[in-house]
C-alpha cells in the first residue's frame, strides 16, 4: 500500500523561523521609535497592539504619522508597516510598503533603512517561496546576520524541493510496480538527506515487495524512531512482520497505544495487501 506523498515536518525550523520573524520585527520597530519620529508613549501604544495581533489598528497609527514626518524619516514608518503586513500575511502590501521605504532610504542614502529594507524584501521573498529572489536581496547585505542565515535557509529549501521531487518520482514508480526503480530514487533522497523518515519507509516498503523483508525490517524500524507519529510506518511494520512470520512482533505493533487496534481493523477491511500478508496470523485472523 503506497501513499501518497505526506510533506516532512519542519515543526522545529519553523519556531526558530518564527522566534527570527518576531526578533527581526522588534529591532524594526526599535530602529524607527529611536529615533525623535513619534514619543515613546506611541511607540509603546503601537508594540501593545502589534503583541495583541490587533495589525490593522497598528498600522492605521503608524500610518497617521506619515503626514507629519519629514520625507527622509518616512521610510523608517513605512519598512515599519511592511513589516506588520508580513506578519499579518497580506504580502502584497508589505512589498508595496518595504519597497516605497527602501526607495526613499534610497533617496536620502539612510544605509541604516536599506540594509533593513533589503533583508525584509529578502525575507518577504523567502516566504513567497521565490528563493533566486530572496537571495539577490540578501546578497546584496550578505554580511549581516540575517543575510547569512537565510541564506543558509535558502539552500537547505533548494535542497530540500530537490529531493520532495525525487521522492514523488520513486512513488510514482512504485504505484507502477517498478519497485527496483523506486528503490533508486529513495537512495537518491538518502543521499542528500539520510534521515528522510519517509523515504526509508518507503525503500523498506519497496523491499518487501520485492521479497526482501529482513532488509524491509531494518529501514522501517529506523524510520519509526525517526518519525514515530508516522502512523503509515506502523502498518508497513505489521506487514513485513507477517512475512518474517514474527507474532509477537506482530501484536505488539497492533497493540500499541498509536496509532491503535482501532486503526488497524479499519485499514484491515480496506487494505487487501494487508489482508493478504497477514491473513494466516492467529491474531489477525481474529479480525474477520
Amino acid at each position: 500500500m503506497i501513499l501518497d506523498l505526506v510533506q516532512c515536518s519542519k515543526e522545529s525550523k519553523m519556531n526558530i523561523f518564527n522566534f527570527l520573524l518576531k526578533l527581526l520585527f522588534s529591532l524594526s520597530i526599535i530602529v524607527i521609535f529611536s529615533t525623535n519620529i513619534v514619543s515613546e508613549d506611541k511607540f509603546k501604544g503601537i508594540g501593545k497592539l502589534i503583541s495583541e495581533d490587533k495589525y490593522d489598528e497598528a498600522i492605521n497609527k503608524m500610518q497617521s504619522l506619515l503626514p507629519t514626518t519629514s520625507e527622509d524619516d518616512k521610510a523608517e514608518i513605512l519598512n515599519a508597516i511592511g513589516w506588520v503586513y508580513i506578519k499579518s500575511g497580506d504580502y502584497s502590501n508589505a512589498e508595496k510598503n518595504i519597497l516605497e521605504s527602501h526607495k526613499l532610504a534610497n533617496k536620502y542614502n539612510n544605509t541604516k533603512v536599506m540594509k533593513l529594507t533589503s533583508n525584509n524584501l529578502g525575507i518577504l521573498k523567502y516566504l513567497q517561496n521565490k528563493t533566486e529572489e530572496a537571495k539577490e536581496y540578501f546578497m546584496k547585505n550578505r554580511d549581516s546576520k540575517t543575510a547569512k542565515t537565510y541564506l543558509q535557509l535558502i539552500v537547505e529549501k533548494n535542497a530540500e524541493r530537490k529531493y520532495h521531487n525525487i521522492l514523488e518520482e520513486g512513488i510514482a514508480k512504485s504505484k507502477q510496480k517498478d519497485f527496483e526503480g523506486a528503490i533508486k530514487k529513495y537512495d537518491e533522497v538518502l543521499s542528500i538527506n539520510p534521515k528522510n523518515a519517509i523515504a526509508l519507509e518507503y525503500k523498506g516498503y519497496a523491499l518487501l515487495r520485492l521479497d526482501r523483508p529482513k532488509e524491509a525490517i531494518k529501514l522501517l524500524k529506523t524510520s519509526k524512531s525517526l518519525d514515530p507519529n508516522g502512523k503509515f510506518i506502523y502498518l508497513n511494520l505489521v506487514k513485513t512482520y507477517c512475512v518474517l512470520k514474527d507474532e509477537s512482533q506482530i501484536e505488539k505493533t497492533i497493540n500499541n497505544p498509536f496509532p491503535g487496534k482501532e486503526q488497524f481493523l479499519e485499514w484491515y477491511k480496506v487494505d487487501n495487501e494487508f489482508k493478504r500478508m497477514c491473513s494466516e496470523n492467529p491474531f489477525i485472523a481474529s479480525f474477520q
